[in-house]
């Protein structure tokens, strides 16, 4: 079980923290924590041109975002969340509602996370907490166990007019008659 109420006074005191997500282990700070987001930036060894994924906790947080989705994506959002599909909004932005409801209840205590897959970039993502430490160590203030995470990434899409265009397959197949 994990601790929520530590996990928000953590992340509401600008740490970088590692926890489970519905899909992987992801290390997370609050989305509007510059600080904090560019320390995870470091951590990972991270390009700083990609953007990081932003988990919300209810669909009304994308609206704290400046989030306002095109009828494809409303489409999207009712089929497929909560759940493992990610949307890239913008250029920016993108963002993930998890089906993890102790998770998603934190978020909607702190605001919109970010979250970024528990890995050096280019590796695969730690499975465990204990892969996590050994690639992070004390470089993450805090980490939280939830047993093993399944390697499967989010899938990550965008909308193209009335297409959806597949970035990253990972865990959710969108549906070939979906439009």
């Amino acid at each position: 079980m994990l601790d929520t109420e530590k996990i928000v006074q953590d992340l509401r005191d600008g740490k970088v923290i590692v926890l489970p997500t519905d899909t992987i282990y992801g290390i997370s700070c609050l989305a509007f924590d510059a600080d904090a987001r560019a320390r995870i930036a470091q951590i990972k060894d991270r390009n700083d041109e990609k953007k990081f994924v932003v988990l919300i906790g209810n669909t009304r947080q994308l609206f704290e975002l400046g989030i306002f989705p095109n009828p494809v994506e409303q489409k999207l959002i009712k089929k497929y969340w909560p759940g493992s599909l990610t949307i890239a909004f913008t250029l920016e932005l993108a963002v993930r509602f998890p089906d993890y409801p102790e998770l998603c209840e934190m978020i909607q205590k702190t605001g919109p996370i970010v979250s970024t897959s528990a890995n050096i970039s280019g590796q695969n993502p730690a499975r465990s907490i204990d892969e996590a430490k050994k690639m992070f160590g004390d470089q993450v203030d805090a980490y939280y166990n939830d047993g093993i995470r399944n390697d499967i990434p989010s899938t990550l899409v965008r909308t193209e007019g009335v297409k959806v265009k597949i970035i990253r397959q990972g865990a959710v197949h969108i549906d070939a008659d979906f439009m």
